[in-house]
C-alpha cells in the first residue's frame, strides 16, 4: 500500500539483513518472531496506512509491528486498522 523506510546506520543494516537471510535459509529461528524487515513491510501493507511504514534506529522484531516501527492510519477510511502491536501492549508502552 505504501513504501517502507528503514532509518539505521550501516552496522544495524548488516544485522537486519543477516536476520532476514537466516530466516529465509532456516539457519536461525528468531525466537518465533518474524524478522524486523518483514514486519516493517507487513505494516506497509495494512489497510488504511498513509504515507509510509517507518523503522527507526531502535528497530527489532516485535509482535506484528517491529519495535521502533512507526505508522499512521486514516481513521476516516472504514478499512483502516488499529493494531495492538503498534501500541506496545506487551509491556504497557
Amino acid at each position: 500500500n505504501v513504501p517502507a523506510y528503514v532509518l539505521v546506520n550501516d552496522d544495524l543494516e548488516v544485522l537486519l539483513l543477516d536476520e532476514l537471510k537466516q530466516s529465509i535459509d532456516g539457519s536461525k529461528s528468531g525466537g518465533g518472531f518474524l524478522p524486523a524487515l518483514k514486519q516493517v513491510a507487513n505494516v506497509a501493507a495494512l489497510p488504511g496506512i498513509v504515507k509510509a511504514s517507518l523503522a527507526m534506529p531502535d528497530v527489532h522484531s516485535g509482535y506484528g509491528f517491529c519495535i521502533g516501527n512507526v505508522a499512521a492510519f486514516d481513521m476516516d477510511n472504514p478499512e483502516s486498522v488499529v493494531s495492538p502491536g503498534g501500541v506496545g501492549f506487551d509491556i504497557n508502552c
